[in-house]
């Protein structure tokens, strides 16, 4: 523990680290829409079906001869972890700050 504290003691470990875990939000986010978007398209037999994030479509989904096949919009993804590692690395360095005493 005392290892990990040191390794977050420097303010460029926390950001790098907080900016991964953005990333890593950012696809569960994403994994978690586009499965629902699937069963979406698959309960109510849609022909197509985008998956609409903040406003901004990251799938789309499509069924053709019976099978399903997704689009994806790599741009708005990765905007959707830019996103989350920006919410990540204020609110570590808030609550860094604070515990500091700054």
């Amino acid at each position: 523990m005392k290892a990990i504290k040191n390794f977050l003691s420097k303010q460029i470990n926390r950001i790098i680290t907080s900016v991964i875990a953005g990333i890593i939000v950012g696809v569960i986010i994403n994994t978690i829409a586009i499965t629902f978007g699937y069963i979406h398209v698959q309960s109510n037999g849609v022909e197509s079906h985008p998956v609409n994030l903040l406003g901004m479509e990251i799938f789309k989904i499509q069924s053709i001869n019976n099978s399903l096949e997704g689009i994806p919009n790599p741009g708005n993804m990765m905007f959707i972890g830019i996103i989350c590692s920006m919410i990540i690395v204020v609110l570590i360095e808030v609550v860094w700050a604070k515990k500091k005493g700054r």
